[in-house]
């Protein structure tokens, strides 16, 4: 993942790292990822290990990836479509119509926005 995307890579700070309080301390260094790029949004599928109370100490939401794709494709379609058929187009191994596409963004748990598409 590093080599894929190195912009993705965060520095975080270790003694900030070390106070958080996550239900699973294995998701403590993406709180701290959150707070050292100052993101509004930690995107998961896993919301229950990212509460509120704590979160919003840092004036951080945690949001389920199908709704904010959902409401991003509600606000700028062709671009989030233009994007998703990049996605696909790319995918060899198997390659995908756009039926079986969306049927697997439905499994992957983005059911709401394979319903938009």
């Amino acid at each position: 993942m590093n080599q894929a995307c190195p912009e993705a890579l965060q520095i975080y700070d270790q003694q900030r790292y070390r106070q958080l309080r996550l239900p699973d301390p294995d998701d403590n260094h993406i709180l701290a990822a959150a707070i050292s790029t100052q993101s509004e949004i930690i995107l998961t599928f896993n919301l229950k290990d990212f509460p509120s109370r704590i979160l919003n100490q840092y004036q951080i939401k945690a949001q389920h990836p199908d709704d904010w794709l959902s409401k991003f494709y509600q606000s700028k379609p062709s671009d989030l479509l233009s994007s998703l058929e990049k996605c696909r187009t790319r995918l060899r191994y198997p390659a995908m119509n756009i039926r079986e596409y969306k049927s697997e963004l439905k499994k992957c748990g983005l059911s709401h926005l394979s319903s938009l598409i």
